[in-house]
């Protein structure tokens, strides 16, 4: 379960709690457990399984487990040149955020 459908399922079980309806729900997951391969892995093995492991290593991982190939838009990534490679603190991104939106002008 990728972390936006997760948050799916929390909501219905709140809903389920907070309402006492118990109708069957339907909760359909859009997004690739590619996206969030660190996550999905983190949850369905334990941490030692990524331990060390750049992205692309944790990519082939998943599809070796799940059986599905990792879409081509992400594996093609490996190849691209970095384009962005600024990282700033949690409590600087406001400051940051302004500085680039200046910059675009």
């Amino acid at each position: 379960v990728d972390p936006h459908t997760a948050v799916a399922w929390q909501v219905g079980d709140r809903y389920r709690e907070q309402t006492g309806d118990h109708t069957t729900q339907i909760i359909v997951s859009t997004a690739s457990p590619f996206k969030f391969n660190e996550s999905v892995l983190s949850a369905i093995e334990d941490s030692d399984c990524i331990s060390g492991k750049n992205e692309f290593e944790m990519l082939q991982q998943l599809s070796e487990m799940s059986g599905y190939s990792v879409p081509p838009a992400l594996e093609a990534l490996e190849n691209e040149p970095i384009r962005h490679e600024m990282v700033c603190e949690k409590e600087d991104m406001s400051v940051v955020i302004k500085q680039i939106l200046n910059q675009s002008k």
